[in-house]
């Protein structure tokens, strides 16, 4: 089920990004350097089934190609880290990754894809309270028929240390809460990237609760 949920929370967790992004700018001659020891305690604690709700930016329905950003969520999220810092999410909803999209022909065949699963490692960089950059995401790829032709459609996401940085953290000793947040970067069509279809950069939050139950929306 989707539920719109007030506009500044994907607010807040946008600023938090940025200024984690700009505080470990300044890290990268001083911050904190973990022990294999460290990182593998992080990785134990970590480690686990989650459950939660996923925001993510949309366009105003009612405002063909507005830029002004709305958010929907959806609930009951599943997604796991493995031992090996595999972080998986079960899928991810197209609406959030097709929705600004102004190529009708290209959106409306990405919309009747079978969501896919995304898949990517986690990069500790804190440990109290845990906190980490999301690496090595693969790639998202659908095929789609429009237009008379087949096409090969890939999404990608903004991997650790660009400048929008992928990262999440989990304050275990306070909360089973962990939290996500993860950035689109670009389409590629037929091995072109598409810069003038209305895809940009979004933030998809996701936070889930460790061994968490489904919430049970009415």
């Amino acid at each position: 089920m989707i539920k719109k949920i007030p506009i500044s929370i994907f607010i807040l967790t946008i600023l938090a990004s940025l200024s984690l992004i700009s505080c470990n700018k300044d890290d990268d001659n001083g911050r904190k350097v973990l022990t294999q020891a460290e990182i593998g305690e992080a990785l134990k604690n970590t480690t686990g089934e989650y459950t939660g709700p996923m925001t993510f930016g949309i366009n105003e329905p009612y405002k063909p190609n507005s830029n002004r950003i709305k958010t929907d969520t959806v609930f009951n999220m599943k997604w796991s880290v493995k031992k090996d810092t595999t972080l998986t999410i079960d899928y991810i909803p197209m609406k959030a990754l097709v929705d600004f999209i102004t190529d009708t022909e290209l959106k409306e065949a990405l919309m009747d894809v079978q969501p896919q699963a995304l898949t990517c490692h986690i990069d500790f960089f804190d440990n109290d309270p845990i906190q980490f950059y999301l690496t090595k995401f693969k790639p998202q790829t659908y095929h789609v028929t429009y237009g008379g032709k087949q096409h090969e459609v890939i999404i990608y996401y903004y991997d650790a240390r660009s400048f929008n940085s992928s990262w999440g953290a989990f304050d275990y000793k306070k909360s089973n809460n962990f939290f996500a947040n993860i950035f689109t970067d670009k389409i590629m069509v037929d091995g072109v990237v598409k810069d003038k279809i209305g895809f940009h950069v979004n933030g998809i939050c996701v936070t889930t609760e460790k061994n968490g139950r489904p919430f049970d929306i009415h």
